[in-house]
Order: structure tokens, then C-alpha cells, then sequence
């Protein structure tokens, strides 16, 4: 089973079918790193369907895009982070979407 870091999803493939990894390779850094956004957790009341329609919006606005962010806390699972001009309003966007809801 193979979990592709930068996309999320996971797939089952033969030995054949994969390449080495050479130590140049292991030694770049992950281009994709867990967070949590400040004060928001995701809706309890998420469909499938609105789950897959909340990735589809953060990938739209996340996906191949360099963003500010202040990393305000180190978490066992990733980083807990506020996003900071052009993506400051993506936590109410989420909100405002239902795939959000704000923390307790």
C-alpha cells in the first residue's frame, strides 16, 4: 500500500510497479506536512459527499499554492496553524460551508 503524502489518497500496487528510492531521494524534504487551523475543527454533521466536496474546495485553494502561515503550535500529528494574508479568510470560508465548525 502506497499513501502519497501530497495528495492524501492511498493505493495498492506490486513490487514490480514501484522504483527505488535512492538516498538523494530520501533526503528531500516532505512537500506535504499535517496541520489543524486555528479555532475550527471539522463538522460533526460532514456527509461523504460534503467530505469530498470540502477536499475538493481546500485542494482548489491549497494545492500547488504557496502560502503564509504562523505556525503557532507543534501537535503530536502536524502543526496547528493560522493562515495569514491571501488565505486568512479560508477558515470562515470553511465555516460558512458547513465543513467546519468553530472549536469548543
Amino acid at each position: 500500500m502506497i499513501f502519497y503524502v501530497d495528495y492524501g489518497n492511498t493505493e495498492f500496487v506490486s513490487l514490480n510497479c514501484l522504483a527505488p528510492c535512492e538516498n538523494v531521494d530520501s533526503l528531500k524534504p516532505h512537500r506535504s506536512v499535517s496541520f489543524h487551523i486555528e479555532g475550527i475543527v471539522r463538522s460533526k454533521y460532514l456527509t461523504h459527499q460534503t467530505t469530498m466536496d470540502c477536499i475538493e474546495y481546500l485542494k482548489s485553494k491549497l494545492l500547488n499554492t504557496e502560502m503564509n502561515v504562523h505556525l503557532v503550535q507543534r501537535l503530536p500529528d502536524g502543526f496547528l496553524i493560522r493562515f495569514l494574508d491571501d488565505g486568512k479568510d479560508i477558515p470562515k470560508q470553511l465555516l460558512r460551508r458547513n465543513y467546519a465548525q468553530m472549536e469548543e
